[in-house]
């Protein structure tokens, strides 16, 4: 739920609201998606529209989690994951982002999810995905530890937490004293409940979450039904007065002005309850209590998640207790019905977790898993977002469909045998179309997965993807054979129109090098940085003879790569941070070219997800090493006009020979596959 126009409100009267303060030495509940949703809007210069710049991404990720450590700040974030209950719930949201989209100055990106959590892992921060939607855990979680949330979500200013806005926050660390008594800490704003209550005659707090589900929307609509409200919102028209000119801030003052006049929620209700229609009293009272019972309401299996100590989250489940109590033992479960089917069905956080295998309910939690098979459970159905479509191709999607349907028939395991229908929901000019397909159910039980033996789970992989019985990505990097295998799977799908020439797949390969280099001196993607850190070491380089490396004839590629020095990796960099910063100026680009790339970020999202149901057979693909789709773009650019691809790899990287072998071995293979009938 939200308010529209709340964030404005508070805005507008920061001086009031908001207080300067000095973050740190505190537990910080963070909301994963909102946090990593507006790093990459920071980063991407590009505003997405060449696909993910992950590695910039990865590297701007970590130094604010650093900047949060350095503070001795404890994070604990939090992540949604299914965030629609019944299928029409679902559809809808999906409309409303594909028209939200359109006037959107940034578009968000496949695997941003997978590289933020690659970046929290590796710093071994506490963080747990809840099985719905996350904003209640997070309430529930601040209010234990008396610590704020971090997030953009205007919602959290009448939650009954602290609460930092993310433009509030200044990410650069400041200190103050010296030696052991030096202290970092971060600058923000920090918002309080209790200004918002005295604003409002001294509101009662517990009054705020009937203020939220009034004033409140879900999924673009009033939460309360408008026309049973109608009398409701006449008498506080004409009752309550407001000086506030914009429509929607003046309907904020006079809702909550309206509550302070009530020392009790049942007494507001019961009030509000007056103005309706006798008929609709029982619904709009049903909906209030369900709404109100949800606020806060921390989902048991994600506080056990995140191992928070014994003594909080008993705290959390006694509150949880109190609520349903309070409001009469409502919840949000209902009881099985004969349309459990039917598009409006909600279903219960119970009902999915019965629903499904222990262990994949399991890895959901530890985010290993995401939400889209549990949808394809619940809903027979997956939606394909947008990212970067050229309009008179196909959508970006359709090369995906055979790897969905190979993760939809290991779902349908758990109906049985048969034959089961996947709805299809993807974008065609900038409308929602939905197809179905015909889907057997797998002989691969879903429920037995962890049981099962490593060939048999990579089999079901390598056979959704079209590399069964092909040996040579086993002299791949573990973490390389996934995506090499993904990169042949969308080469071969040349029926998805534009049509896929060898530079594609060269330029994939050429920006894995990337990667490479990455690990040896960091991410450096300007000329200054590159000159202020390497700029002696770079003209030392240039000045030495050079070496042809000829001991690496008859090595594997594993063993090349052990080779590869920091002095070839400074030799290299400079060739691609020029590719980087002519990126920076691209005018008119080819929406085709990027078309045609967008195919292989959906088909390795679908790829991705598909391993991690099947317990993870190839290792997990680093993706902020090898995916960057402007240097996909720049370096297709420079490729496709180039009759020897290898000569001008090689004359380019002249001093980095260990690098320019490796990019050989990879286009042997890869061609070597893709010449192979499989």
């Amino acid at each position: 739920m939200g308010i529209r126009g709340l964030s404005t409100y508070i805005n507008q009267n920061s001086h009031y609201f908001l207080e300067p303060y000095q973050l740190h030495d505190t537990d910080l509940v963070i909301d994963g998606v909102n946090v990593y949703c507006n790093v990459y809007r920071a980063t991407d210069k590009q505003r997405g529209s060449f696909g993910g710049q992950y590695d910039i991404f990865a590297e701007a990720l970590k130094t604010f989690f650093e900047a949060l450590l350095l503070c001795n700040i404890r994070p604990i974030i939090i992540l949604d994951s299914v965030d629609a209950l019944s299928k029409d719930q679902y559809v809808r949201k999906f409309q409303d982002k594909l028209t939200n989209s359109i006037s959107s100055d940034c578009t968000m990106q496949h695997l941003m999810k997978d590289v933020f959590l690659s970046v929290i892992d590796s710093l071994k921060l506490k963080c747990v995905q809840t099985i719905m939607e996350a904003d209640e855990t997070m309430v529930a979680v601040a209010k234990a530890l008396d610590c704020p949330v971090l997030s953009q979500d205007g919602d959290f200013y009448i939650q009954g937490t602290k609460f930092i806005h993310w433009n509030t926050l200044l990410r650069t660390p400041r200190s103050t004293g010296e030696g052991h008594s030096k202290t970092h800490w971060l600058s923000c704003q920090m918002y309080s409940v209790q200004k918002f209550c005295r604003k409002f005659d001294n509101l009662y707090a517990s009054l705020l979450p009937l203020g939220l589900t009034i004033l409140g929307t879900k999924d673009g609509r009033g939460r309360l039904d408008a026309d049973m409200m109608g009398s409701f919102v006449s008498h506080i028209n004409a009752s309550i007065h407001s000086a506030v000119r914009n429509f929607h801030q003046r309907k904020i003052e006079k809702t909550f002005r309206w509550l302070s006049k009530f020392s009790s929620l049942r007494a507001a209700v019961a009030d509000l309850l007056y103005y309706v229609e006798a008929r609709h009293r029982p619904t709009v009272r049903e909906e209030i209590e369900k709404s109100i019972a949800a606020l806060g309401f921390g989902s048991p299996l994600a506080l056990r998640a995140l191992e928070l100590p014994e003594e909080v989250v008993l705290k959390i489940l006694d509150e949880n207790d109190r609520k349903t109590m309070a409001l009469g033992g409502i919840t949000a479960t209902k009881a099985m019905e004969s349309g459990k089917m039917q598009m409006s069905y909600e279903y219960s956080e119970q009902e999915l977790v019965e629903m499904s295998p222990k262990w994949l309910i399991e890895d959901l939690l530890r985010a290993k898993v995401r939400e889209l098979p549990f949808e394809m459970m619940m809903f027979s159905a997956a939606i394909l977002k947008p990212t970067n479509e050229a309009l008179a191709y196909p959508p970006t999607c359709i090369p995906s469909v055979p790897i969905l349907k190979a993760m939809f028939s290991l779902v349908s395991s758990l109906r049985g045998n048969g034959e089961n229908v996947l709805e299809l929901y993807y974008a065609r000019y900038n409308k929602v179309v939905m197809e179905e397909i015909k889907v057997e159910a797998s002989t691969v039980d879903l429920r037995d997965m962890k049981e099962l033996k490593l060939e048999e789970r990579k089999r079901f992989l390598d056979e959704a993807l079209g590399v069964e019985g092909v040996g040579v990505l086993d002299e791949l990097p573990e973490e390389w054979r996934l995506y090499v295998a993904t990169l042949v799977f969308w080469m071969r799908q040349q029926k998805a129109l534009p049509e896929k020439i060898e530079a594609h797949a060269l330029s994939v390969i050429m920006t894995m090098l990337v990667g490479v280099i990455d690990g040896e001196i960091g991410v450096v993607r300007s000329k200054e940085k590159f000159h202020e850190e390497f700029g002696e070491r770079w003209r030392d380089i240039l000045m030495q003879p050079k070496d042809d490396r000829r001991g690496m004839k008859d090595a594997r590629l594993t063993e090349v790569m052990e080779m590869v020095t920091e002095e070839e990796c400074i030799a290299a960099a400079l060739f691609f941070i020029e590719l980087f910063q002519e990126g920076q100026y691209i005018r008119n680009p080819s929406t085709v070219v990027i078309h045609t790339f967008t195919q292989f970020h959906g088909c390795l999202k679908s790829a991705i997800l598909l391993n991690s149901i099947l317990d993870f057979p190839y290792a997990q693909v680093p993706v902020h090493r090898v995916f960057n789709g402007l240097l996909f773009y720049k370096v297709f650019e420079v490729f496709s006009k180039k009759q020897d691809v290898d000569s001008f790899v090689a004359e380019k990287l002249d001093r980095s020979p260990t690098l320019v072998r490796i990019f050989g071995m990879l286009k042997g293979m890869v061609l070597t596959i893709l010449n192979t009938k499989n």
